[in-house]
Order: C-alpha cells, then sequence, then structure tokens
C-alpha cells in the first residue's frame, strides 16, 4: 500500500510506557519518527515564517523583503504529505505573512505590492488560483471565520469585512501608524494586539475595547483553551481566565518574549525567545498553569518563533516554522490516561472486543443518580446517555440515563468471575437482585448485581476471601432487570476510611474512565448540595488491564486497506480526494435490534469506521463506495440460516438499522458489501428459529370451591416450532417478576396467601416470551385466611418435588 501506517500501544498505569513505530512511504523513501520527538524536515527555504493546516494539506508562506538583496520566491508552498515534499502553490513574490483556512477557502496576508496590489488574496482551489480582495495595505495577520474577515496591517490598523471581503471598516487606528501584531478569536471573543496596547472584542470584532493588563506587553499572539485564553507578548505570557476581563503574569516561562502560542486538543503550546535568542517550544497540559520543554531549540537567532499549526494523523503533528530555521514537525505524544489496571476477565472470553461487544447500557457521565434518593439527574439530561466515548444520545441510541454502572448482556447461567482478588460479601434487594461485592483492598469495590440465587461464592454478609478468576455467581434474572444481563459497578473509597456505603453516589466511577480528548468528564468536574452535605463526582480511572485498541492508519489518497479483527475495509483510490487518517473501532452492539427479531446479531461485528482529515473533521460521504468485509469463519453461527447475513448501517438520525445489499461468500465464510457513507455497522443473520417459545402451567392440587385445602403443585410445559420441545430455558416468579427462578421440575406451593405465578420460556435463537399470569391462586390449609386482600402479593416458599 502506497500510504503510511502507524502502530502505538500505551501500557497505562501509574508510570505509562509507550513503543511507537509510524512509517511514512513516499517517493519509495521512508520516514520514521518516534512519539514525543522533533524532526527537521526538508521545506523549500529555510525562510519560512508561517504554517498552516486545511483538511488535505499543509500550507507555508514566505515573506523575505526583496530589497535585502536575498533572491527567494516569498509566495506560498503546499505539502499533501504531511510536510515530506513541498511544491510551489502562488503568490510568488508578494511575501505571505499569515494564512488561515475557514469554509474550503485558503487566504493569504501579503506583504509586497505586486501588479498594483497587496493585502488579502483568497483561492478556492486548494492555491492553484488566487483572488486579490479587500483594500491594498500591506498585512501581517489576519483571522478569517466564515463571512468575517479581520485584516491586521502593518500600517494601518485593523479592518473587517462581514460580506466575505467586499468591503472593509477600519476598527482600530489611524489611517497610518498602527501594525497589528496578532489577531484571533474564538466565537465572538477576539483579541488584537499593537504596540504597547491590546483590544478585545466580545461582538466578533464590531467594536473594541483597551485591556489595561496587557499595555505596554505587545501581544503578539493569542490561543483559545476551555474557559482560559493566552497571550504571547514581548514580556513573558499572560493568562486571562475571565474572558479577557483580566490578565495575570505567568511566572512559569519567564519575562521572555513568547513567539506564537496555540491550543488544539486540550494541550497548549508556546514558542520562548530564550537570552541567547534561540527558540524553544514549550508544552503545557494543564490550561497553562505549568509548561514543560517540548525539546525544540531552533538555532538560527534574531527572530521570534511565529508559526505554529497542528495536523491530524497517526500519530498527530506539530509543525514549527522558524523564520531562518526552516520547517520542524513533532509527533505527539499521546495524554497518559489516569490508570489504575488491575481488572482482568468478568467471564471466560478470548478477546477484550467481546466484552466491549457485550455492553447493553453505559455509565452514565450525566450523571449516574439512579440508585440515589437525594438527588436526580437535571432535568434537561433525562432520557439522554454521556457514555466513557463522550458521546451523548437519547434512547434508545445509548442506554440508559442515569445509570450508574455498566450493563453487559450476557447468557443465562454465564458465571461470572472475580477480575481482582478481595473480600467479597453478600446482600440483597428489589432492584439488584442477587447481589455480590468484592472489596479489592486497593480503594476500589466491584459489585455484580442480577445473579441467581445459586453458584453464590458467598450468600451472607460476611466477608469471604476470592481470588481472581474465582466464580463469583452465575447471570440471572433477579431484580429489576427484563433480561439476562450482568450490573457491573465500580466504587472509589473517596475518603479512605474502608467504608464504600457513605461514598454512594460520589464515589461511583466507570471503568473504562473517559476516552473523549476534547472536553472534560462531567460527572468529575460535577458538584451539589442535599441533605446529606456537599458532594462531587470522582474521576473515573481505566481500571480495566487490556485495552481498547482501535486501528488507526494514515493513507494517502492512492487508497489502501484497513484490517482490525474480523473486519477488513478496501479504499481505493476513487474514493479518497487527499489523504486521511481511518479509525477502525470495535464498540459496543448499540441498541442492536428488539429481542424478538427475526434477525439475529452475530456477535463481536459491531464496528465503527471513520475517516478524518488533517483537522480532525469527519468525513462521513466518499466520492466512490469503499468494499467492508466481516470474516465470520470464527463467528457463532448456530442458530441461523445458513447464506443469510447482510451487513446493517446504523442510522444514529433515525436510531434504526439500515440494511445494505450484502454478498456471501460460502467458502470464505465472508459478507462484504460496498459502502459511500460511513457509519457502524454490524451483520445479522437469519434466525432458523423466528418465533418464541409457548409455555403452558398445569396446577394440580385439592381444591373445595375457588380454594386449595392442600398445597398445590404446579407444572411447567414449554413448546418451540412445530409441537417439539426445543426450548432454551424456562423462567417463574413468584414474586411479581422482582426475582426468576429458573423451572426443572414440578414444584409444590408451601404457604397458604392469595397470589398468581408468572412464567416465560425462551429458545436457543434468543426469542423471549412475553410473560405470562398464571389464574390467582387461594391457598387456605389451615383455614386461617378470611380477608383475601390482606395476603394478596405475600412472599411463598416453594418445595421442589
Amino acid at each position: 500500500m502506497k500510504g503510511a501506517w502507524c502502530r502505538y500501544k500505551t501500557v497505562v498505569g501509574v508510570t505509562a510506557s509507550i513503543f511507537f513505530w509510524c512509517a511514512v512511504l513516499t517517493s519509495n523513501r521512508v520516514l520514521a519518527q518516534e512519539l514525543g520527538t522533533w524532526q527537521k524536515l526538508t521545506p523549500p527555504s529555510e525562510w519560512l515564517n508561517v504554517i498552516t493546516t486545511t483538511p488535505w494539506a499543509i500550507y507555508a508562506g514566505q515573506a523575505v523583503d526583496r530589497y535585502g538583496g536575498t533572491p527567494s520566491y516569498n509566495g506560498v508552498f503546499v505539502s499533501t504529505d504531511l510536510g515530506i515534499t513541498w511544491q510551489q502553490s502562488g503568490l510568488i513574490d508578494r511575501g505571505v505573512r499569515d494564512l488561515k483556512y475557514s469554509d474550503g477557502k485558503l487566504y493569504a496576508a501579503t506583504y509586497l505590492e505586486k501588479d498594483g496590489e497587496t493585502g488579502l488574496f483568497v483561492s478556492e482551489d486548494r492555491g492553484s488560483t488566487w483572488q486579490h480582495k479587500g483594500p491594498s495595505y500591506s498585512l501581517n495577520r489576519i483571522f478569517v471565520a466564515g463571512q468575517t474577515i479581520l485584516l491586521g496591517t502593518t500600517t494601518s490598523g485593523l479592518w473587517r469585512s462581514t460580506d466575505g471581503g467586499v468591503n472593509y471598516v477600519q476598527k482600530i487606528g489611524t489611517q497610518a501608524g498602527s501594525i497589528i501584531l496578532g489577531v484571533n478569536c474564538n466565537q465572538n471573543v477576539c483579541l488584537a494586539g499593537v504596540y504597547a496596547k491590546a483590544h478585545i472584542s466580545t461582538d466578533l470584532g464590531e467594536t473594541w475595547a483597551e485591556m489595561p493588563d496587557l499595555a505596554y506587553t505587545s501581544p503578539q499572539s493569542f490561543a483559545f483553551g476551555k474557559n482560559v485564553m493566552l497571550a504571547g507578548t514581548k514580556d513573558g505570557l499572560y493568562t486571562s481566565y475571565d474572558t479577557g476581563k483580566s490578565w495575570a503574569f505567568n511566572t512559569f516561562l519567564g519575562t521572555n518574549e513568547i513567539g506564537d502560542v496555540f491550543h488544539t486538543k486540550g494541550r497548549f503550546y508556546a514558542s520562548k525567545r530564550e537570552a541567547d535568542g534561540k527558540n524553544t517550544l514549550f508544552v503545557s497540559d494543564d490550561l497553562g498553569n505549568t509548561w514543560a520543554s517540548s525539546g525544540l531549540v531552533l538555532n538560527k537567532t534574531g527572530y521570534p518563533l511565529l508559526g505554529l499549526s497542528w495536523a491530524f494523523s497517526n500519530p498527530s503533528y506539530i509543525f514549527a516554522s522558524g523564520y531562518g530555521n526552516g520547517i520542524s514537525r513533532y509527533a505527539i505524544l499521546p495524554k497518559q490516561l489516569p490508570a489504575n489496571p488491575f481488572l482482568a476477565k468478568l467471564w471466560n472470553r478470548s478477546r477484550f472486543s467481546e466484552q466491549t461487544d457485550s455492553i447493553t447500557s453505559y455509565f452514565d457521565h450525566t450523571y449516574p443518580f439512579l440508585s440515589y434518593l437525594y438527588k436526580t439527574e437535571p432535568l434537561e439530561e433525562r432520557g439522554t446517555t454521556t457514555n466513557f466515548y463522550g458521546e451523548k444520545a437519547e434512547e434508545p441510541a445509548l442506554y440508559y440515563s442515569a445509570h450508574d454502572g455498566v450493563d453487559f448482556g450476557l447468557k443465562y447461567g454465564t458465571p461470572i468471575l472475580a477480575p481482582h482478588s478481595g473480600y467479597a460479601s453478600y446482600s440483597y434487594s428489589q432492584l439488584g437482585g442477587h447481589t455480590i461485592k468484592v472489596d479489592h483492598t486497593n480503594g476500589y469495590e466491584t459489585l455484580y448485581l442480577h445473579l441467581q440465587s445459586n453458584g453464590l461464592a458467598v450468600k451472607s454478609t460476611e466477608r469471604k476471601w476470592v481470588e481472581e478468576g474465582a466464580q463469583l455467581g452465575l447471570v440471572g434474572l433477579t431484580g429489576n432487570t427484563t433480561g439476562p444481563h450482568l450490573h457491573f459497578g465500580v466504587r472509589k473509597d473517596k475518603n479512605n476510611d474502608g467504608d464504600f456505603t457513605n461514598d454512594a453516589p460520589e464515589g461511583l466511577v466507570d471503568p473504562y474512565s473517559w476516552l473523549d480528548e476534547f472536553n472534560p468528564d462531567p460527572w468529575e468536574g460535577y458538584t451539589w448540595e442535599d441533605t446529606l452535605g456537599t458532594h462531587q463526582g470522582s474521576q473515573s480511572k481505566y481500571l480495566w488491564q487490556d485495552l481498547l485498541e482501535p486501528l488507526t492508519l494514515y493513507i494517502e489518497e492512492s487508497g489502501g486497506s484497513l484490517n482490525h479483527e474480523n473486519v477488513t475495509a478496501s479504499i481505493p483510490n476513487s474514493s479518497l480526494v487527499h489523504p486521511i487518517t481511518a479509525v477502525v473501532e470495535k464498540i459496543p452492539r448499540l441498541e442492536t435490534l428488539r429481542v424478538n427479531s427475526p434477525l439475529k446479531y452475530i456477535q463481536n461485528t459491531s464496528v465503527r469506521i471513520k475517516f478524518y482529515d488533517y483537522l480532525q473533521d469527519e468525513l462521513n460521504d466518499l466520492t466512490s463506495a469503499i468494499t467492508l468485509t466481516f470474516d465470520l469463519s470464527n463467528s457463532n453461527l448456530a442458530d441461523t440460516l445458513p447464506g443469510s447475513y447482510i451487513i446493517k448501517r446504523f442510522d444514529r438520525l433515525n436510531k434504526t438499522w439500515e440494511s445494505i445489499p450484502s454478498m456471501w461468500n460460502e467458502t470464505t465464510k465472508q459478507v462484504s458489501a460496498l459502502v459511500d457513507h460511513l457509519s457502524d455497522y454490524a451483520v445479522f443473520g437469519e434466525k432458523s428459529d423466528p418465533t418464541p417459545p409457548v409455555t403452558t402451567i398445569v396446577i394440580n392440587g385439592e381444591r373445595s370451591g375457588l380454594w386449595y385445602k392442600k398445597y398445590p403443585t404446579v407444572a411447567l410445559t414449554a413448546l418451540d416450532g412445530d409441537g417439539v420441545e426445543t426450548v432454551d430455558r424456562t423462567f417463574y416468579s413468584l414474586n411479581e417478576g422482582l426475582e426468576w427462578e429458573e423451572y426443572i421440575n414440578a414444584f409444590d406451593l408451601t404457604k397458604d396467601g392469595v397470589y398468581d405465578i408468572l412464567f416465560r420460556s425462551s429458545d436457543a435463537s434468543g426469542n423471549y416470551e412475553d410473560a405470562k399470569d398464571s389464574p390467582l391462586l387461594r391457598v387456605n390449609t389451615l383455614n386461617g385466611i378470611n380477608d383475601e386482600s390482606a395476603v394478596k402479593g405475600a412472599a411463598f416458599q416453594t418445595s421442589i418435588n
């Protein structure tokens, strides 16, 4: 495959170890770069003072004063292979001091006059041709957002257009004498720096006010993070936490000149001009409070580093264009995931993706108050779920709102194993049914709900030591449940007092952590007050020993192939118009299909495929189809019709599964389809038995009128299909569905009262019969019942024949 590939693994824990290899193939040359390191590229010139990223390429601008006697191209250069090779892209001899991308257009701020024109030039064809727009002022910095353009001139202040560059109005400075050192905006807030002054606008540049805290600092760059802004000035770095109303000097980087400041993916980057004139680049992961050297040192002295940009790839890169120092590329070190990886298998499985595939309900990060009596989730969050990926959706796309654990859909009777050693204890509740709790003696407690009454590791509140891998119980149907599953919960002992009962709900955590790179975990930062006091949610660390390992590949526009476990995506060159980064990850099965659908979900085929451009914008629609293939040779195809397998795409807008025309290869056991819209996919097969069983109940006993005078005997019979007894299991409940027991043999009801019996059956194809009610039973063996309503709904004992 012509293109590039990268593979890396992060071993998470108290100390993270990262192993990485990345190779980029271009023109038969291979460049290898380790994460967290800088690489000096071979640009067309060492004199490049600005660099920017578009969805399809990296652009650099050159502005060498042609009157200084140095011959120069003085235009735009472009690279479509992450900076390895470069080509000219126009505006020759105009001196390009700034480049910006917005809405499919490339904007260039030029400094030198040519053919009677200087100022802003716009390209709508990726730099092939350029059109002059606006007044002919020499420009230093620009900002573009849609139809709004801010021109920072070298002598005439700042000009604003709201019609895409047709008309302009001067907003800062006089007709002559004001240079705009830097300008940047975030939403409606704009910042601009001139010599000795700094200005702020809260209406996207319409009106401006001075910021006295930045007076005489000469700001030349600005960056916006979440609830924080940075200003790089001649006198050092300044920080604002109140949308620019006040600024404080950041002492960490000292009083040296700060060139460019830049923010991406939750990180700040700041270039610092050292005392010897060399430029260094620093990185901050904590909103600019503390900084660490990135390792970059640009030896050419005399010029600040004013060109920083970022490109999404695998790995992602920071590009630094230093005037006189060419271009360097930094392979971004991923943020270390907060982790305490002590949890092993919950049940006997082969791959970790099988566990993820079994998730049916997520831990809701907004907000897990399901079992808490003193606080409910905010009204605007009800009916929605936010999972550990940072995805937020309404039911049934994601389940379920306020959920305080993770549900795994498992077959009834699946043995549940201790994922780590600890002290096990037992409890029972109407919501959770038979429950095992394990104190792992490391500050974490795990909970296992809805287990059967049989097979429990312990059935008392007294603690019992269990080793990792020991059976804790069997998946059941006890408590508030509509089907067999394991509710798995984790609690953190926040106050370290050894008592987990006082850590609910604030100690509840998600064992999958919080994987959204761009936004903070809502649960971790949530605070509230109730009758029990003041509370705050907890940080969720990644607790599994196994890793979620999506496949991430950088692919040039010539195409390539993605292979991840049992799924392959073949990408022809006609599908891409520029290089992309493809991500293939196994995901939970979503809300696949209703239980009694004629189709059966094929386990471990739920997959998400995404293509991203250099700005990490998702590309959903392709210019031509790619081929998606699932290998089912190792899948469990029992209870499905041979050759009936189809690929479905999940429509998130309509929350439905849509069938895609699919081809089945009986020899290779592979199903494939052409797709031109990227989404979530899964494979389904037609059930060999699409109908649920039918269960009948027979009650025998001596009766006088409506009353049984001796304990009656109950027998259940289930038939599936054409009168053949091929049911999987039959269940019954004596307490109105709060707890279901598996029916084995006929049993006697051995207590007086008035009650009914709920019963249902399931078959091997996963079809569940709707629960049925028995006729109302009246049992009065001791002649002690005078008021029928007083005993209806009471609990009863059973004895098995």
